[in-house]
């Protein structure tokens, strides 16, 4: 079955449920069950697959001349050398540390210009342990590939591909779309354009966070998309992902990454404006004397030097890590007697230290990010390493922490006694306003479908949101209108409810089963409809206006920006559906009731908010975030808060969401929280 016809029966048989639900209900009370509600919906259902049919194709984009698809290239190339630059910045912020690697090459020692020419001709693959620096050298190749070479480098982070679910291409345009914010048709075609003649030079990171059952098929994916052309692709080495990475790249060089060498980790820490030798010195004497020693062990990994540079020697405030002063500490065998703890020690005392620098800075004094205390941090970060998925912390993410759908029933219930209260002082008031209740729910789908095309400019689950997982088959906007539909028939219910405990039952509220059957035409066929049309022409708008596209949706390159482009969005979606679902009841009441029923019109506020939750992602984000704000579980002002640990170095941006810096720091944090880590 098409999906289009797929999506307009479930609409259908939403509206057969809620008039089954209503005759069930009818013959429990022993009220008279008129055969014009249940013709009405079966109607609607009729009506609904008659038109699926001739509803409008997608909307394709217009044709480009060579000028603009040029001028898109240079925009393309420009964008993504800004963001790896930046990216680049933000992992080698302490400055750079010399990562020795072995084999493959005939020079071990090769630098990265050495390395980046290797690459700009051939193929290489970076094998390593966890916290290695296999990150941090992908993006300086991608760094050097930019201002080097005449290819365009760009990183794709495969922790956030489902190789059983989209196919390589279209994730790599998604990705160059959301994490760069190249939004208009020409960015999109010159990125396709060049990722097709060969020139794009694609650098894999991270093969190790894709699932063992995908890996073959993630590793033949990336041959046949790559070829014999130059790519990167870096992971951590077991048998599994070893053998994958040579069938994606089989004409690849391949390094290890190696530990790095004493008298490197010594210079590095030592490289600092606020570093104090006298104090630095027991730690760089110890690792250069006994290379084998606990803290020597430990800060042969990269992240682990880079840790002890941020706490010890950044600038912080080394004499308020809970108590312990000085970083000589690490040389105390009493206490840290193997690297492990040593390890363990670092990674738990970054959020102290990043937030007591912070608060202690006169720069954020009186600031919100200045309120922020150690202990809060902690626990905040906790929480979200313990449900961010891949290390990925995303606001299109945050509807899965909290439990909206039960926020939802209760509000639904609450809504449907307000209107049934209402509806007793008020003629007309409750029959049609529980229709627009389901009215809200029609509108969010029709609008999506209608925005919904196929040209890869704008799709059915908002690219970069990570929405388009599914459920039985079904996308996230579908789940959301039945649970809309579930939670107006709920709020019905609960009129009802209400209605019969003060004896005024009236299954129909006032209204006859000929308005019932025609308010409910007006609130699914038609309403499916103008929603249909009306996301369709905003698609078309869009595509022809990048200058407004970009500013709308997840298409921004950075996180926080990401969000505020998705409220006003959400703001848009809110407004139009108030001004349709406001127009469409008061048509309805001049054709079928009287005027004095107009003051059904002001449900349709709440019609649309519903519309814009299935549509949006900010308004389902911003419930969970006050929901979650209330019982301690995130700070108020998550913005400043996210930012914070941004420019800490506890998350990193990868295009429109942070990320964990690195997988063991999120796994410390998950085990700092009270609760455990209980991952959902």
């Amino acid at each position: 079955m098409e999906a289009r016809y797929r999506r307009v029966l479930l609409g259908a048989a939403a509206v057969t449920v809620f008039a089954i639900v209503w005759l069930i209900a009818a013959a429990g009370f022993h009220q008279p069950a008129n055969s014009a509600v249940p013709t009405a919906a079966a109607l609607d259902a009729i009506a609904l697959m008659l038109i699926a049919p001739y509803i409008p194709g997608p909307v394709k984009p217009p044709e480009l001349a060579g000028e603009v698809l040029a001028e898109a290239r240079d925009r393309l190339r420009q964008t993504v050398r800004s963001q790896v630059a930046q990216q680049a910045l933000a992992l080698t912020d302490r400055g750079v540390l010399a990562v020795p690697w072995t084999g493959g090459l005939s020079y071990a020692r090769a630098t990265v210009p050495e390395l980046a020419s290797i690459v700009d001709g051939g193929q290489l693959i970076v094998f390593g342990d966890t916290q290695s620096g296999k990150t941090t050298l992908a993006t300086r190749l991608a760094e050097e590939l930019s201002t080097e070479s005449t290819r365009q480098p760009v990183l794709f982070s495969l922790a956030t591909w489902s190789p059983a679910t989209v196919w390589l291409k279209d994730w790599m345009l998604q990705t160059i779309r959301t994490a760069y914010g190249l939004a208009s048709p020409a960015d999109l075609k010159a990125a396709e354009a060049t990722l097709r003649e060969g020139s794009i030079v694609p650098i894999f990171d991270g093969l190790d966070e894709i699932g063992t059952s995908d890996l073959i098929r993630a590793a033949d994916a990336i041959h046949k998309q790559v070829g014999a052309s130059p790519a990167v692709l870096t992971s951590i080495r077991t048998p599994e992902t070893d053998r994958a990475a040579r069938a994606a790249l089989p004409s690849a060089t391949v390094i290890t990454m190696a530990p790095v060498e004493m008298q490197e980790v010594s210079r590095y820490l030592l490289e600092s404006p606020f570093a104090e030798i006298q104090e630095l010195d027991p730690i760089t004497s110890e690792i250069i004397n006994d290379p084998r020693s606990p803290v020597g062990q430990a800060l042969s990994s990269p992240l682990m030097a880079w840790l002890a540079k941020t706490i010890y020697a950044a600038g912080g405030s080394a004499t308020s890590l809970r108590g312990v002063a000085r970083p000589d500490e690490l040389t105390n065998r009493k206490i840290f007697g193997d690297f492990e703890s040593v390890e363990k020690h670092l990674l738990r005392g970054l959020p102290v230290s990043v937030f007591e620098r912070y608060r202690s800075s006169p720069k954020t004094h009186g600031s919100p990010a200045g309120a922020f205390t150690p202990e809060q941090a902690e626990r905040w970060l906790g929480f979200l390493a313990a449900r961010a998925t891949r290390r990925i912390v995303a606001f299109w993410e945050f509807y899965r922490y909290a439990p909206l759908f039960r926020i939802a029933l209760v509000s639904a219930v609450i809504a449907g006694c307000a209107i049934a209260a209402v509806g007793n002082a008020v003629g007309y008031f409750a029959g049609p306003g529980y229709l627009l209740l389901l009215a809200g729910g029609v509108f969010g789908i029709g609008w999506s479908r209608g925005y919904a095309t196929r040209d890869k400019v704008s799709d059915p689950t908002r690219i970069g949101y990570n929405a388009g997982q599914s459920y039985e088959r079904l996308d996230l906007h579908e789940v959301r209108f039945m649970r809309a539909v579930a939670a107006a028939i709920v709020a019905y219910a609960s009129g009802v409810v209400l209605q019969t405990a003060q004896r005024r039952t009236s299954w129909l509220f006032g209204l006859t089963p000929r308005e019932f059957g025609t308010a409910a035409f007006f609130a699914t066929v038609l309403c499916f409809l103008v929603a249909n049309v009306g996301g369709r022409i905003a698609a078309w708008i869009l595509l022809r206006r990048p200058e407004i596209d970009a500013r709308m949706g997840a298409r921004a390159g950075d996180p926080l920006a990401a969000i505020q482009s998705d409220k006003r969005s959400g703001v848009v979606i809110f407004v139009i559906a108030t001004i349709v679902l406001g127009a469409g009841i008061a048509l309805y009441d001049a054709a079928f009731l009287t005027v004095a029923a107009c003051w059904n019109v002001c449900i349709a506020p709440l019609g649309a908010g519903i519309a814009a939750s299935i549509w949006n992602e900010w308004l389902p984000f911003k419930v969970s975030h006050l929901w979650l704000a209330m019982r301690g579980r995130l700070p108020r002002h998550l913005g400043a808060f996210l930012r914070q640990c941004h420019e800490g170095g506890i998350l990193r941006k990868n295009g429109n969401h942070f990320e964990f810096r690195h997988l063991r720091l999120q796994e410390s944090l998950r085990t700092m929280t009270p609760g455990g880590p209980g991952t959902r």
